[in-house]
């Protein structure tokens, strides 16, 4: 700004947003836990590789799903990768604040992480309460499978999002359009899951147990984090 003495006055403070890009990236345990999250990405990648046509196949077609469970060493891999993968989505969504509710401002910096953290146990924690939910129809493998699809979703949407996050900032995607492509990619495998997950269980049970397991197990804590995200 030029004042009427004709000197240049440079803004004190930077803005908001470049101020809060420069303190994630410089503090400290984000750094480590980037770090971190780049070694147990690259430990599994070659067992991701090997699974990764039979978690497509598992979108495809409803028996891959129940020859997966049934598989220990496939099942196990999903697991593993999928818990691998937890800690770059806590901190893509951290980043680039896919998920920031007021409380999280209450939150001292650099805990945020952990906040959010705490959050996708609480998610975890709501489906396994549910889970008795289940309908009578549905047992053994067919109960696992439709349990743990959303698992399978998971292991294949967060590769996409760490790619798609890559081509984005390579070519310099502003950050408000990335925080946008990400929420959508979230969004869409989130829906793929109950779509999927529901045609599984229209085959094995009733449209009322198919809707109770549903609302109980996939929508209603999926809809608890959307509200909490809310600014009312």
């Amino acid at each position: 700004m030029i004042d009427t003495f004709g000197q240049l006055h440079l803004p004190q403070t930077a803005p908001q947003e470049a101020s809060d890009v420069f303190v994630w990236a410089e503090f400290t345990p984000n750094i480590i836990l980037v770090l971190v999250s780049t070694a147990l990405v690259l430990i599994v990648l070659k067992v991701y590789f090997k699974l990764f046509p039979t978690l497509l196949s598992c979108f495809l077609k409803t028996r891959p799903n129940i020859e997966l469970e049934k598989n220990f060493h496939s099942s196990a891999t999903r697991s593993i990768c999928s818990a691998a993968f937890l800690l770059p989505f806590i901190l893509m969504v951290d980043r680039f604040r896919l998920y920031s509710p007021s409380l999280l401002g209450k939150v001292a910096p650099g805990w945020s992480v952990a906040a959010i953290f705490g959050v996708v146990v609480a998610f975890l924690f709501l489906r396994f309460v549910f889970y008795p939910i289940r309908p009578n129809e549905l047992r053994g493998d067919e109960s696992k499978a439709a349990h743990c699809f959303l698992f399978t979703c998971f292991a294949v949407m967060v590769p996409v999002m760490l790619l798609s996050l890559g081509g984005m900032l390579v070519f310099n995607v502003e950050e408000t359009v990335i925080r946008y492509v990400l929420l959508g990619e979230i969004a869409l495998f989130y829906f793929i899951s109950i779509v999927r997950t529901g045609l599984f269980l229209g085959i094995q049970c009733s449209a009322l147990g198919t809707i109770s397991y549903l609302c109980a197990l996939e929508i209603i804590p999926a809809v608890l984090v959307v509200i909490s995200d809310m600014k009312l």
